[in-house]
């Protein structure tokens, strides 16, 4: 296979979170695109007749399974560098070095496995949630807080492109990323909520429905600075840099969980 990376790693240079903005002439979502809006507009094609219904994923031998690995592999190394919008299935083959029809056994369009790559990513919170569950068990408040913003940070580096591509389908109303995200987002601010509720008790106590509602702004503001960190230089003198604005979302959370008697 010809080795389409640099140094192992694709090289980005298309980034949803700052260039992936939606042009009103364009209009339709990756879900609800047509066959005759995507052949117009990108050179889509539908899914080709007699193609038959994609396979359960728990049907598929080993040899089917890495097949359709193969393809999610291609549709996220290609996300790196184009939109979801311009993606096409025969580009995702060629890459993966699989049969056009390949495609269509595995996934029922682009929407289908830019879906499955989304939730790969969206389960994938182990290591977020762990350290939160570590913070609610007596971790100092200043290293849990610490702990959580940078296993968040990671998270976001890790999976930056088709989170964005999440969050964007799910602002434009598209339910099934909408519902995604909302799972993602509910079960971290499940437990900022706790630790703010816990930590207020004996300084400025709030009702549990106050510090969720707390907890889903900062949640909101630290889950946007980590999907446009790009935007922020390593070091500028009249803007913060990434460091600082990481500093400053661990002294905000901080404050919020124990403020000053």
């Amino acid at each position: 296979m010809t080795d389409k990376t640099s140094g192992g790693q694709v090289q980005s240079s298309f980034h949803p979170s700052i260039g992936l903005a939606m042009d009103p002439a364009v209009g339709y979502s990756i879900e609800f695109m047509t066959a005759k809006q995507a052949t117009l507009a990108n050179g889509h094609r539908a899914k080709p007749r007699g193609a038959g219904a994609k396979r359960d994923p728990g049907s598929l031998g080993p040899k089917g399974l890495k097949t359709r690995q193969r393809l999610l592999d291609a549709t996220a190394a290609l996300l790196e560098t184009q939109s979801p919008v311009s993606l096409t299935a025969a580009a995702i083959t060629r890459w993966a070095e699989v049969s056009p029809p390949s495609f269509y056994v595995y996934f029922d369009d682009i929407g289908d496995i830019v879906y499955e790559l989304a939730l790969v990513a969206n389960n994938d919170l182990d290591e977020v949630l762990q350290v939160l569950g570590l913070w609610r068990e007596g971790l100092p408040l200043q290293q849990g807080a610490r702990a959580f913003v940078q296993a968040f940070r990671v998270h976001w580096q890790h999976y930056r492109t088709i989170l964005s591509i999440r969050n964007m389908e799910a602002d434009r109303g598209d339910t099934r990323f909408l519902t995604m995200r909302q799972d993602a987002g509910t079960r971290i601010i499940s437990e900022l909520g706790e630790l703010i509720h816990a930590g207020r008790e004996s300084r400025k106590p709030v009702s549990r429905k106050e510090a969720l509602a707390r907890a889903t702004v900062v949640f909101a503001a630290i889950e946007r600075i980590a999907a446009t960190e790009l935007l922020y230089p390593p070091a500028k003198i009249d803007m913060p840099n990434r460091d600082e604005l990481v500093e400053a979302e661990i002294a905000i959370l901080v404050e919020l969980i124990a403020p000053p008697l």
